[in-house]
């Protein structure tokens, strides 16, 4: 009888030790925590508050690229800033008797073209009070003009002969030219003009600039290639 019972109490104790065992599992089970998942951002997600790059204004590349632009005078064998010396007649002698050597600096020019190549330039030089000047031809020419500013009188075109101081001369070529001013002391007499050149037996020579409402108009000698000497960056 007593085996029988203490067989009974620890059946009992041991189901008791089980269910005690199964409870503590489970608590532990149930206070287990799991790890945050982690998220992966998306491929073209920005970070917040993050400023976007300036783009760079386009820069203008005209100017760079531009060719530079040609010189009006490149033609001539004068350019501004020379000086240019002759053997001219002696004034102070009278009748053209005696020589003289006489300079001009090339201060200022107004160049003239046809069709956008260069014909020639009136290079003014100034002398004091007075402003002289000295003409220009585009090659082949290379002969050039000692002149004097003169008062003339014209009507309309410019006349086929012109007399100017006693000399009659003749019209040797007549076309409309653009004019620039370069340097200083050149006559602004606009954009344009109908130019118009004479000479006459010897050296005589004569140039006519003939705009809308102003004339202006040069004469004196003409000197050949080997007749004047020239100083300056050429």
């Amino acid at each position: 009888m007593s085996f029988l019972v203490l067989a009974g109490v620890a059946a009992a104790a041991a189901a008791g030790a089980g269910l005690l065992a199964a409870r503590r599992a489970a608590r532990r089970d149930q206070e287990r925590v799991e790890p945050p998942a982690i998220v992966a951002a998306p491929p073209h997600a920005s970070a917040p508050h993050a400023a976007a790059p300036h783009a760079s204004a386009p820069q203008n590349d005209s100017n760079v690229n531009a060719p530079p632009k040609a010189d009006p005078l490149a033609r001539l064998p004068l350019s501004l800033n020379d000086v240019v010396g002759v053997e001219a007649d002696d004034p102070t002698k009278g009748g053209g008797i005696g020589k003289a050597h006489t300079e001009r600096w090339l201060a200022g020019a107004l160049a003239m073209t046809e069709s956008g190549e260069t014909v020639g330039a009136i290079f003014i030089a100034p002398e004091g009070a007075k402003e002289e000047a000295v003409v220009a031809f585009a090659a082949p020419r290379k002969d050039i003009g000692w002149v004097s500013r003169v008062e003339v009188e014209i009507i309309g075109e410019p006349p086929s002969s012109l007399e100017i101081g006693g000399i009659v001369m003749q019209r040797k070529r007549r076309l409309f030219v653009h004019l620039e001013r370069l340097g200083r002391g050149a006559p602004n007499i606009g954009p344009g003009a109908v130019f118009a050149e004479y000479q006459a037996t010897g050296r005589a020579i004569a140039v006519v600039l003939k705009a809308d409402t102003t004339i202006v108009a040069w004469t004196g000698a003409r000197f050949e290639a080997g007749e004047y000497e020239r100083w300056g960056r050429g």
